[in-house]
């Protein structure tokens, strides 16, 4: 008797833990691969997002926006004298202040490749994005590097460019790219406006 009772029992108790076991795989694999996805959307030594994550960002944004692209100056100066290592720690340190000055939600911030930075600031206005440019250069040229019993400061320039919601990302990084570089001519440690405007501040 109690046979027929508790064998359909016991099946259907059997069933329920192959089903939940086969649905915790799926949750595990779904989890496993949206990790991936993640890692590979994000620079390994910055942490912040690689240049496909920002081109991805840069064609879904839905309002006019800005975008920034930042250079760290002599950066192979850094490396020729200093190692590699501390080169990389000179870009983490720049990622950080940047990422930290720049922190409205809709704000994204990548690192292009090298030492070059991208910023897409979305639904600000102008001169509250070139304040915010020119203290995350006045906070980098402020932060004091070690290498073994030296001491040595980097500089930042910048270049900024209008991204209205019609821009594709290749002319509007070209304006950037190109102001930026009109800021290296200009002595450095400088961040110009899609105008072309500069400050340059202790």
């Amino acid at each position: 008797m109690c046979i027929f009772i508790w064998t359909p029992l016991l099946t259907l108790s059997g069933a329920f833990l192959i089903h939940y076991r086969t649905g915790l795989r799926i949750h595990r694999l779904a989890m496993a691969n949206k990790a991936l996805d993640e890692m590979s959307r994000v620079d390994p030594l910055s942490k912040l997002l690689n240049r496909r994550a920002f081109l991805d960002a840069f064609a879904q944004r839905t309002e006019d926006a800005i975008l920034i692209v930042f250079d760290i100056d002599f950066f192979k100066q850094v490396n020729d004298r200093h190692g590699h290592a501390v080169g990389d720690e000179v870009i983490e340190t720049v990622a950080s202040i940047i990422r930290r000055v720049f922190d409205h939600a809709t704000d994204v911030v990548c690192r292009l490749g090298g030492e070059e930075f991208g910023v897409l600031s979305q639904g600000g206005q102008l001169e509250d994005d070139y304040r915010r440019a020119d203290r995350a250069r006045a906070e980098t040229i402020r932060h004091e590097f070690a290498a073994g019993d030296q001491t040595f400061f980097v500089t930042l320039s910048g270049g900024m460019a209008h991204a209205g919601a019609g821009v594709a990302f290749e002319a509007a990084f070209k304006r950037a790219d190109m102001a930026m570089y009109a800021a290296k001519q200009r002595g450095r440690n400088l961040i110009l406006r899609p105008q072309f405007d500069d400050v340059r501040e202790a």
